[in-house]
């Protein structure tokens, strides 16, 4: 699938502003997605240009729930309203920088490590676009709910 034949973030995803970071799909594969983000300049969060490392955690983890909607592409989007999911648990998490920046694009890589029922596991890679160091890693557990958000 190119980019442009994806569902937009905002079928896929309940999120809305300001707390939506992840705006496109880059690459979709069986076990792993990349997906491009921002954290936007002025958001309530940041100061100047950066922002809390830990926002890393949460692009991680819109990117891990966008990866497990396309798996279910066709059962997901026959309702418009978008299933909703939790972030559950964080492991070895590791801030390889104080701040992200702000009004960049970063790439947020969700790599799917198993998963039982409604509940996945994931380890999350965020580095700014063109740049090889990681921001953040971390080891994520997700629980998708049942029935689409109301």
């Amino acid at each position: 699938m190119s980019e442009s034949s994806y569902p937009s973030i905002e079928q896929i995803l309940p999120h809305r502003e300001p707390f939506l970071f992840v705006k496109s799909v880059c690459d979709f594969l069986e076990d792993r997605i990349v997906c491009s983000g921002v954290i936007k300049k002025g958001h309530y969060l940041t100061r100047g240009d950066e922002a809390p490392p830990v926002l890393g955690i949460e692009m991680g983890a819109q990117a891990a729930g966008v990866h497990a909607a396309l798996q279910h592409l066709e059962a997901e989007f026959t309702n418009s309203t978008p299933r909703g999911g939790y972030l559950v648990g964080i492991r070895r998490a590791r801030f390889h920088s104080k701040a992200l920046p702000v009004g960049r694009t970063l790439l947020v890589e969700a790599i799917a490590q198993g998963s039982s029922g409604p509940l996945a596991t994931y380890r999350i890679l965020v580095r700014a676009e063109g740049e090889k160091d990681l921001l953040v890693e971390a080891s994520i557990s997700t629980w998708a709910a049942e029935e689409p958000s109301q």
